[in-house]
């Protein structure tokens, strides 16, 4: 307002900074008067004139508006009048008021929620935006734990950040100097990829900003997407079969392996039924389990609580070894892991494989074998009576004739009127102490043998010393010839019951001394049975169980029958016989004779120079090849030990044998191959064996040197003597 002006006076403005400056915050060139009240408004360009007396004026210019928080500012608008040669001033100052409010916000959009996924084991990456920051603003940046705890599962003390979109980071160590206005951050960090199932997990990223004195914040939770999945395979492998094989009588041990199982995850077994029963085939109510590779046992009694991660398990059962001739059997093992809050399952068979071979002879109606067992004339008839004896193809039973108290030198056995379709040999098994021991094999072709009463057959001792007094009698050792009534006496006669001691023992350990345990409608379990006949030449019959039966010193001859045997012959030039089953042998120091018998055989001569001995019969069948280990380094060419096949081929020369037999290594042992009726033609080995021999710690190229054909080993061997063919 200006009053009481001289005619002709004037009136000069000027804007001037204060903390708001000139033309960032206002204009300062460029403003404007207006004398009417604001009807009408005029740019200042210079002192205005000024009508005499009062003038009123309204002065105006523009104040910028930005985005940037910051403090009022303030300019001054200065006015001087000059009138009648004086000079007249005042001045105002004018505080712009700032309106703007900084924004800090994760994500796209202030209205948007910022929070991420990220699979595990990938970056977490938040977008972060602050908008309207005063110069001088700064930024903190904090991680904080949820479910997810640093640093297992994410890395909260080692991130970054970026304020040019990801081209460049920063590692965060501070709070962060901001231009003032808007800025565009990156932030980052690593997660954990680990091999545990477990849930979903989360962590917060927040954000403060300090602008113009006030404080602002956001946060923004990161979800780490878990992405293990357990996994429980039975097996060595998830993409292998864990099914097993067991001998009948032997454990099953399955193999169990889970990966990634969750903290707090349990373990649940179940044992189940398939062909075979328990608990007459195998325990299900009753097995164990073992977390150490079965350095100790755990009976399971139910879900097993297992550690995060992964875990390696062993489950065992027991199975049942009967006396009874079946098909091989299987069960169940299923496995049920809950691990969180899922279930994850698999299952494996054990199969129990029948060790119990089936009866070579069958008998009709009331057939059986009519056969005097004692004979002061060395001659014994044999023939079927009271029904037929069928002998089925490719199988041998035999007979044992004792010779007492006299020499054995001279003696033969002759075979008269064999059967058709069979054939017969014998072989003198023992002597010593004046006993000779002599079994007859009785062995039918390629098809099955039918007898009947008319197909009989006479067994006649020779020898010079041979006379009407000598003891000559039929030792019924082989339990599937089953003596007739009329002459059912004593075949064990003179032996004793399982007596021992120092002097030569005779001992029949089997509860029916007439023999012929297995040829009745149902095979008689006869229980193992424990004997040391001590020193002597001893003379020992085992029983259709599991035996074990010590010879101790002195020349002996153990039969250990049927059953799954351990025979030791001692010191001395013992023969052991393992008869059916799958046996051990002992021959101990000595020259001794190892009968592995039927089945899968374990031979172990001992010291001395000792024979490995096959008979007809021991051979697989059904396709299957019977496997015998010469036990580590037992077999030593150097010490005049031998494989006695000559009972076994039929048919072999000194020019055929390669058709009977085939060298291979086998790692560090020497595996030999048998085709008992000469089958082989250079190419078909896997289907035409029938008898496997392994040489355990025997090397293939210590036989005949390196490179050796199979008729140059065989060649090398029989000029040693180390192999006995026809």
């Amino acid at each position: 307002h200006v009053t009481s002006a001289a005619a002709g006076s004037t009136l000069v403005l000027t804007l001037a900074d204060g903390t708001a400056l000139s033309p960032a915050d206002y204009a300062s060139g460029n403003f404007q008067y207006s004398t009417d009240n604001g009807v009408s408004w005029t740019t200042y360009s210079g002192a205005i004139a000024l009508a005499a007396g009062d003038s009123d004026l309204l002065i105006r210019t523009t104040t910028v508006e930005d985005s940037v928080d910051e403090a009022n500012e303030i300019f001054t608008l200065g006015a001087t009048l000059n009138s009648s040669g004086n000079s007249y001033g005042d001045s105002a100052t004018a505080t712009i008021v700032d309106d703007d409010i900084p924004k800090i916000f994760f994500g796209a959009s202030d209205t948007a929620t910022g929070n991420i996924l990220v699979p595990e084991g990938e970056l977490a990456t938040f977008e972060l935006h602050v908008t309207g920051a005063a110069a001088g603003s700064t930024l903190v940046l904090t991680m904080a734990d949820g479910t997810a705890l640093s640093p297992a599962d994410y890395a909260s003390g080692n991130f970054q950040y970026s304020t040019n979109n990801g081209v460049s980071w920063t590692i965060y160590s501070g709070s962060i100097a901001l231009a003032a206005g808007e800025t565009d951050l990156l932030i980052r960090t690593t997660t954990a990829e680990d091999s545990v199932d477990e849930a979903d997990e989360t962590f917060t990223l927040g954000a403060t900003l300090s602008s113009n004195g006030s404080s602002y914040g956001d946060s923004a939770t990161a979800t780490i997407v878990d992405d293990d999945i357990p996994v429980i395979f039975f097996g060595a492998a998830a993409t292998e079969s864990g099914n097993i094989t067991v001998p009948e009588g032997q454990l099953a041990t399955f193999e169990l392996h889970i990966t990634g199982a969750a903290a707090g995850s349990t373990l649940q077994l179940t044992l189940a039924n398939g062909t075979a029963l328990s608990p007459a085939d195998y325990a299900s109510g009753n097995f164990q389990y073992s977390s150490d590779g079965g350095s100790s046992w755990t009976t399971y009694s139910g879900a097993i609580t297992l550690a995060a991660g992964d875990s390696n398990l062993l489950i065992r059962t027991t199975t049942v070894d009967d006396s009874s001739d079946e098909a091989n059997e299987t069960f169940t093992l299923g496995a049920t892991l809950s691990s969180n809050g899922s279930t994850y399952q698999d299952s494996a068979t054990a199969t129990i494989v029948d060790d119990d071979y089936p009866p070579p002879v069958l008998y009709g109606d009331d057939g059986a074998w009519l056969m005097n067992y004692s004979s002061q004339h060395q001659s014994f008839d044999i023939k079927a009576k009271d029904g037929d004896i069928t002998l089925f193809a490719g199988r041998t039973i035999h007979w044992d004739i004792w010779v007492d108290d006299i020499s054995a030198v001279g003696l033969t056995l002759l075979a008269l009127s064999l059967p058709t379709g069979t054939t017969g040999y014998w072989e003198k098994l023992y002597t010593a102490n004046g006993d000779t021991l002599f079994r007859f094999y009785l062995t039918a072709g390629d098809t099955d043998v039918v007898m009947d009463q008319n197909d009989q057959f006479k067994l006649q001792l020779l020898g010079d010393d041979l006379s009407s007094s000598s003891n000559v009698h039929i030792i019924n050792s082989d339990e599937y010839v089953r003596p007739h009534n009329n002459y059912q006496g004593d075949y064990a006669t003179d032996f004793d019951s399982a007596t021992a001691g120092n002097g030569a023992d005779r001992d029949w350990l089997s509860s029916d001394t007439d023999g012929g345990e297995f040829a009745v409608s149902g095979p008689i379990s006869v229980t193992g049975q424990t004997l040391d006949a001590q020193g002597g030449n001893d003379m020992i019959y085992g029983t259709v169980g599991n035996d074990t039966l010590t010879g101790g010193d002195g020349d002996d001859f153990i039969d250990g029958r049927a059953g799954s045997d351990t025979l030791y012959g001692g010191a001395g030039n013992d023969v052991l016989m393992g008869g059916l089953g799958n046996d051990t042998l002992y021959g101990g120091d000595g020259n001794d004779v190892l009968y592995g018998g039927f089945g899968n055989d374990t031979l172990i001569g001992g010291a001395g120079s000792d024979t490995f001995k096959w008979s007809l019969g021991d051979q697989g069948l059904g396709g299957g090849a019977a496997t015998d280990i010469v036990s580590v380094n037992d077999f030593k060419t150097s010490e005049g030990d031998s494989l006695d096949l000559r009972d076994l081929l039929q048919g072999e020369n000194s020019s055929n044998l390669q058709q009977y037999l085939h060298f291979s290594a086998d790692g560090s042992n020497t595996l030999v191959q048998i085709s008992y009726s000469g089958e082989f033609d250079g190419s078909n080995y896997g289907t035409a064996t029938d008898q496997q021999i392994v040489l355990t710690g025997v090397a293939l190229d210590s036989l005949a040197g390196v490179g050796a054909t199979d008729q140059q080993i065989i060649d090398m061997l029989k000029n040693n003597s180390n192999l006995k063919t026809d």
